[in-house]
């Protein structure tokens, strides 16, 4: 960018070029290293219409971001301008009647749940990192959770989305056309206002923890739990990561229920359960297993992709229920990680689960998916300035 371009945009909105500004965006969560030029900072949907609109017209890229959790390098800089929503979170309005709340992107899901708590109510989707990540980041890579089983995705929870095109028009989106932009990276659009569903919190929980050391009894378990509509999540983890944990080693299964189905009652002990369940991201994270993958994985081929973990020795835990999996990798098996999605293609898994693409999986994309994201992109952003690079 020239001087003209940067007086421009700092004329728009708070703008800056500054080269700290510029080593931290060029960054996310993932190992992924891009390259800012620049960082802006909108607090209104008309500042994001005005600066898509300039950027479109002088093809300068824009990468959305939200709290910077990609684990793909989704919210990274790449040779672009990060467009950072963060400071447009405001909850807007609540309609406690008819379970509506309508937010801004930049609004944390735990902000969001703490306003909420105190009407007894709840948003349901809660991903492991839940303490800073972004209800617009959620969407754009369509985030899950641990009770994904009952609640399924953010898609599930959407009424209306407010969105800006690359050439800075301002549409509603609603039923089937809201997946044309949720779990889509931001490449078709930016979210800048967000009509959510919320619940009743559901007081009453039990749980069941138990261990297996086979594979098929361990499957038969979940499909037998999964019939029961009370089970709001079935989470796992497998023997390697159980050791690393510092527990038995062997299978764990966590089945949670929002009914007394469960054999254990305490709400001390289930806390204790979810918080060693919650540790596993941070304890294999100080074991060096620093790379978090997301495979789904069909569950008639579950035991075929755990066999395949365990001859490689690759700890990993997850949403065993809804089939997606968090196999964990040190930064030196690269190679492994190939060797595994190649696995995922060959018993026609996804390699994204709830994480998104971005840029470290999009190699591992098929024909398909590609085509479509393309018609996608012809569809909404011609010029592609929008997260360039990412997914396509």
């Amino acid at each position: 960018m020239n001087e003209k371009e940067i007086k421009e945009l700092k004329r728009i909105l708070e703008f800056s070029c500054e080269k700290k500004d510029v080593l931290v965006y060029s960054f996310d969560a993932s190992e992924f290293k891009g390259k800012a030029l620049g960082v802006a900072l909108p607090r209104s949907v008309k500042e994001v219409q005005e600066i898509m609109k300039y950027c479109n017209k002088k093809n300068i890229p824009l990468t959305p971001r939200g709290g910077g959790t990609s684990l793909t390098g989704s919210s990274a800089g790449f040779n672009s301008i990060v467009l950072d929503l963060s400071k447009m979170n405001k909850i807007i309005r609540f309609d406690k009647k008819n379970k509506i709340v309508i937010v801004e992107p930049g609004v944390i899901l735990d902000d969001l749940n703490s306003y909420l708590k105190k009407f007894d109510l709840i948003f349901p989707v809660i991903p492991a990192s839940h303490k800073s990540c972004e209800i617009g980041g959620m969407i754009s890579t369509n985030a899950a959770g641990e009770r994904a089983i009952k609640y399924g995705k953010m898609i599930d929870w959407i009424k209306n989305l407010e969105v800006i095109l690359a050439n800075g028009k301002k549409i509603n989106v609603k039923e089937n056309k809201l997946r044309d932009f949720v779990g889509k990276e931001g490449i078709t659009g930016v979210i800048t206002r967000v009509e959510l569903k919320v619940k009743e919190i559901n007081k009453t929980r039990s749980m069941d923890y138990e261990k297996f050391r086979d594979y098929d009894e361990l499957l038969k378990r979940i499909e037998e739990v999964k019939k029961n509509k009370n089970v709001s999540a079935i989470e796992f983890l497998n023997s390697f990561c159980a050791e690393l944990m510092g527990l038995e080693k062997t299978n764990h299964l966590i089945i949670e229920y929002e009914s007394n189905n469960g054999k254990i009652k305490s709400i001390r002990e289930i806390q204790k359960i979810w918080r060693i369940r919650e540790a596993c991201g941070p304890v294999l994270t100080q074991k060096d297993y620093v790379i978090m993958e997301d495979p789904r994985i069909p569950l008639k081929k579950m035991k075929d992709f755990l066999n395949f973990l365990n001859k490689n020795n690759i700890p990993c835990f997850g949403h065993i229920g809804i089939g997606i999996l968090h196999p964990r990798f040190k930064l030196n098996q690269k190679e492994l990680i190939k060797k595994m999605f190649q696995k995922v293609k060959e018993i026609k898994g996804d390699v994204s689960g709830e994480h998104g693409i971005g840029v470290i999986k999009k190699e591992f994309l098929s024909k398909k998916e590609i085509i479509n994201f393309k018609k996608l992109k012809e569809k909404y952003d011609k010029k592609n300035i929008l997260n360039r690079g990412k997914i396509i």
